[in-house]
């Protein structure tokens, strides 16, 4: 199975989610997971996906292979494109 280490928006600790198996993720990737309280809790990687026997790497994390919740989208960045000349004018008290 596949899987990533995710931390959530609004909560310090490290919770272990399954990903598809086609799946790559990098630490940093922003994305949404499936949890007890929310189908739509937004969150952070703190690793890359990494393949383990559920077996092995569930009891290591307090939970089980039939208990395991989801990433269900990852959020992909894009650049924003200004036009030019509309950058913000200086302000004369940031010295």
């Amino acid at each position: 199975m596949n899987f990533v280490v995710v931390r959530h928006m609004y909560d310090s600790g490290r919770y272990l989610f399954l990903v598809p198996d086609d799946v790559v993720l990098e630490a940093g990737t922003a994305v949404i997971c499936e949890t007890r309280k929310s189908s739509r809790e937004p969150g952070v990687c703190l690793t890359g996906t990494f393949r383990a026997e559920p077996d092995v790497i569930c009891p290591l994390w307090g939970t089980s292979a039939k208990a395991m919740k989801r990433v269900v989208k990852v959020l992909r960045e894009f650049v924003l494109e200004w036009p030019e000349g509309t950058e913000p004018e200086e302000d004369e008290d940031d010295d």
